[in-house]
Order: C-alpha cells, then sequence, then structure tokens
C-alpha cells in the first residue's frame, strides 16, 4: 500500500474551502449590515417625490426613489433610496414611504420598503459555508487515504 498524492484530488478541496471562506464572509457582512441599520433609532414616514432607474452596462438595473421626511426634531431631509423592483413598481409618487434614520446624523436613512437585510440571510449563508466546509475537509481526508500500489502484487 501507498500513499498517492494527487492535485486532481486536491482542486476540489481548495474550491471547496475557498467557496466556505467566501459565504462565511459574505454572511458576516449581512451580519454588520444589519446590526448597522438596526442601531438607527430614528423612524419616519415619508413623501415619495421622484422614481427613476438606472441601468448598467452589464443589463442590470438598480431602483431609485427620491424622497424627503422629518426628522424628531422637525429638520426637512431630502434623500434617494435603492429598492427591490417590486417596491419600486407600487410606490406612487406623492405616496408615503418607511424611512430609517440614525438619529446622531439624519443623512444616514434608508427606505424601508424592502424590510432591508434579515438575520435569516445571515444565517443561511452561514449554513450554506458550513456545507462547503464540510464537504472541503471530507474530501481532504479522503485525499490521505491510502490507495492500493499497482506494483503491489501477492
Amino acid at each position: 500500500m501507498g500513499s498517492k498524492f494527487s492535485i486532481s484530488r486536491i482542486i476540489p478541496v481548495a474550491i471547496s474551502l475557498f467557496l466556505s471562506f467566501l459565504l462565511f464572509y459574505a454572511a458576516w457582512g449581512i451580519f454588520l449590515e444589519y446590526h448597522r441599520v438596526e442601531s438607527y433609532g430614528g423612524n419616519a414616514i415619508g413623501l415619495v417625490t421622484h422614481k427613476h432607474f438606472a441601468r448598467g452596462s452589464d443589463g442590470n438595473t438598480i431602483y431609485y426613489l427620491d424622497y424627503e421626511f422629518s426628522t424628531n426634531n422637525g429638520k426637512k431631509m431630502h434623500s434617494t433610496g435603492t429598492v427591490l423592483k417590486p417596491h419600486w413598481d407600487v410606490a406612487k409618487v406623492g405616496g408615503a414611504l418607511k424611512i430609517r434614520y440614525d438619529l446622531s446624523n439624519p443623512d444616514h436613512n434608508l427606505p424601508t420598503a424592502d424590510g432591508g437585510t434579515s438575520l435569516f440571510n445571515a444565517f443561511f449563508v452561514s449554513l450554506l459555508g458550513v456545507v462547503f466546509l464540510v464537504f472541503g475537509v471530507m474530501r481532504l481526508i479522503s485525499s490521505f487515504k491510502k490507495t492500493p500500489d499497482k506494483s503491489d502484487k501477492r
């Protein structure tokens, strides 16, 4: 019995471990974004003033809503935020829109029509990361198992 090391056995391991790292990194980013938005203590009802969209050269479309709202201390704010297409389709100029904003800096605000990120998203992406990690580790372990040598004939 000899130890057979093959690069073709290691490539799936490397890909799986790399994908698991990327998924864990993405889950961490989702988690941080969720907590950033949750730290915004201000809630307001805004007024949609304009709807527009932009198409990228890659065919991707980004949907924008211009809106205005008043902070708790009465300061009037004007801003633009991105929303998902279904929310953009439903929004009407002159219609109401829920806004979350940072009490200490109301320039940091966003429309909450699409609900933002959730902890479920972070959990789901982390779970995918675990699947790729387990697959990669299992492949790594199996790649070091001894295989019979063709030269060992009895």
